[in-house]
């Protein structure tokens, strides 16, 4: 049996961008779906939970990007499916469970989105059954990520380091290193990838020396540049785009990176344009 979807005034509608798993978001990352809704309509409603907090009659709980693009195209109501009653960890089961199937998070992103669900008392295995499209597995790799200091986290989240290599860290961690020594078996890590895969990073380094040359940079430098940032804690904009340059995120990923530090910076985004007659991106 279809649920039923109802016409719902935006202005009724609580939104509370911290309770989304994909973390907040500026209107311009939206840009795009607006315009594609403003064409084509709502195709997935929005899900909602009744509430009584001051003059709100619901709860945002799934569609934090489609409401968002409602508010820019100045509509005065949003399509919505209403569920009743439901408690804090089905909804914030809820939103994951959508915002995983859109497959564009961060594994930080994904270890964050289920933190709250932690807090909130549920189990490793708990969190797994709930989500059938995750295994026990995924959620431990990510519970692991979490226990780590940060500056590993932001090189996880830059691609730059496999599921393994955090379960690695979290285990030297168990066993009572030190941070410092956690970051120093993390750039053994990478050095290693990159020397197996690449070859030496000794001719990436030796290249780097050339500071006037102008050329195109192969995967080892541009891995070595981002160590240098990296082992100076200046992660931000220029390591995602060094990431991005070597094939380690995509470009979707980027772009809402670009968006965001645009946001924060005050400043407009513009929206790449046609990178061929049917697709657009930015």
């Amino acid at each position: 049996m279809s649920e039923l979807i109802y016409d719902i005034p935006l202005k009724e509608i609580l939104v509370d961008p911290i309770f989304n798993s994909r973390g907040q978001f500026s209107a311009t990352t939206v840009v795009d779906l607006a315009r594609d809704i403003e064409q084509k309509g709502l195709i997935q409603p929005i899900i909602l939970t009744n509430t009584n907090f001051g003059d709100f009659k619901y709860k945002l709980v799934a569609g934090f990007r489609r409401f968002m693009a409602h508010e820019l195209l100045k509509s005065t109501t949003i399509k919505a499916i209403i569920k009743e009653n439901i408690s804090e960890k089905d909804a914030r089961l809820i939103n994951l469970s959508e915002n995983l199937v859109r497959k564009d998070l961060n594994i930080l992103q994904e270890a964050l989105s289920i933190q709250p669900l932690l807090a909130l008392g549920m189990s490793e295995t708990d969190i797994a059954f709930s989500l059938p499209s995750i295994s026990r597995g995924w959620v431990q790799i990510r519970c692991m990520l979490l226990r780590l200091p940060k500056p590993i986290q932001d090189e996880a989240a830059a691609g730059l380091l496999t599921q393994i290599h955090i379960r690695d860290l979290y285990s030297l961690k168990c066993h009572n290193a030190t941070d410092e020594k956690l970051f120093e078996v993390t750039k053994d890590i990478k050095n290693k990838i990159y020397k197996s895969s690449h070859g030496s990073s000794i001719v990436a380094k030796q290249s780097l020396k050339n500071l006037n040359k102008k050329e195109k940079r192969d995967r080892p430098e541009i891995f070595d540049m981002i160590n240098h940032i990296m082992d100076n804690k200046l992660p931000g904009l220029h390591t995602r785009c060094l990431s991005w340059a070597a094939g380690e995120i995509s470009s979707q990923e980027l772009f809402v990176d670009i968006r965001q530090y645009a946001e924060e910076k005050g400043v407009k985004y513009q929206s790449m344009e046609i990178l061929n007659d049917n697709e657009l991106i930015g």
